[in-house]
């Protein structure tokens, strides 16, 4: 676990997010995004299923002071105490 994923306080202040994986298709993970798009991308580095969480970055990008889009960014495998309980939940925003 990184440091940023460490504490509640971290991971607000680093825009950490996590997501439940709803497909996988080889080393492409499926998320649900928390505006209600989706996004896949490659993650070599680790094995996953449907169900397990991880964790992103989610940066703005602005232009004259407004956000016009994001950047995503794999950060790792959620720590467990933030994964919700409820089944249904498909991501948690600081």
């Amino acid at each position: 676990m990184k440091d940023i994923q460490a504490t509640e306080l971290n991971r607000y202040r680093n825009n950490i997010t996590a997501h439940k994986i709803i497909k996988v298709d080889g080393s492409n993970v499926t998320v649900l995004l928390p505006w209600g798009d989706k996004t896949t991308f490659p993650i070599m580095s680790d094995n996953f299923s449907v169900g397990d969480w991880i964790d992103m970055q989610l940066k703005p990008q602005r232009n004259n002071g407004r956000v016009t889009s994001y950047s995503a960014g794999y950060i790792g495998r959620t720590p467990k105490k933030f994964i919700p309980k409820d089944d249904k939940v498909q991501f948690v925003t600081a």
